[in-house]
């Protein structure tokens, strides 16, 4: 999660140079988002799960990685303005409402139990990503 955090804020970093024009900030965006995807595409099992690997959550985990990994790649193309931007980024939205929403529903219902923190964390990460990509799809 702290691997998470540092990539999150380059990210933020390297679109708030973008924006204004100042050099770096694409490829501070691209290289953090990039590792972003890579870390939930093939090890979205390890770092959803708060690096220790349970069998009742790590269908879940490996699901929840490609999506989040599709959306965190249309949000790259959108922000970019790369070809497809726009067909990456609403498969990617569309596709993570439903874990979303599993994710929160097993959260309010589970608060109490040991996956708690593993549902919420997985609702704050496609939150923040949704919101960026919504974000990236008005410009």
């Amino acid at each position: 999660m702290k691997t998470e955090k540092v990539l999150a804020v380059i990210v933020i970093i390297g679109l708030i140079l973008k924006f204004f024009h100042i050099p770096g900030g694409n490829i501070l965006t691209i290289l953090s988002m990039m590792t972003i995807s890579f870390f939930y595409f093939p090890l979205g099992f390890y770092f959803l799960s708060h690096k220790k690997i349970d069998n009742t959550t790590v269908g879940f985990s490996i699901l929840s990685g490609f999506l989040l990994s599709t959306l965190v790649t249309g949000c790259l193309f959108k922000f970019m303005s790369w070809t497809g931007a726009m067909m990456v980024l609403s498969v990617g939205i569309i596709s993570c409402l439903p874990i979303a929403f599993i994710a929160y529903r097993k959260f309010t219902k589970q608060k109490e139990s040991e996956h708690s923190d593993y549902y919420k964390n997985i609702v704050v990460r496609v939150a923040f990503f949704g919101i960026l990509g919504l974000l990236g799809s008005l410009i």
